[in-house]
């Protein structure tokens, strides 16, 4: 999916994943419970303050949650399918 875009995240329009593409590799990204991402911001948030999903745009006063994203695992690239030891 990453090969050939720049690094960031992609995800469809609404939707609770999204991938995290960098250097051409990337992982898919499950948000956390009942949270979606919001293109927008490159973050997991409530449905209701996501443009894409029919939300209204979160009030200035308020902050999206703070959503830490796994590293980009890179130990499997260029290796072929199978189980390794570390």
């Amino acid at each position: 999916f990453c090969q050939g875009k720049t690094d960031g995240y992609y995800a469809d329009d609404c939707s609770n994943w999204f991938y995290n593409c960098n250097g051409g590799y990337g992982s898919k990204i499950l948000c956390p419970s009942n949270l979606f991402f919001d293109k927008e911001n490159d973050a997991c948030d409530n449905k209701k303050y996501i443009i894409a999903c029919g939300g209204k745009t979160r009030p200035a006063s308020t902050k999206a949650p703070v959503v830490q994203h796994a590293p980009v695992e890179t130990y499997c690239v260029g290796k072929d399918d199978g189980y390794y030891a570390d």
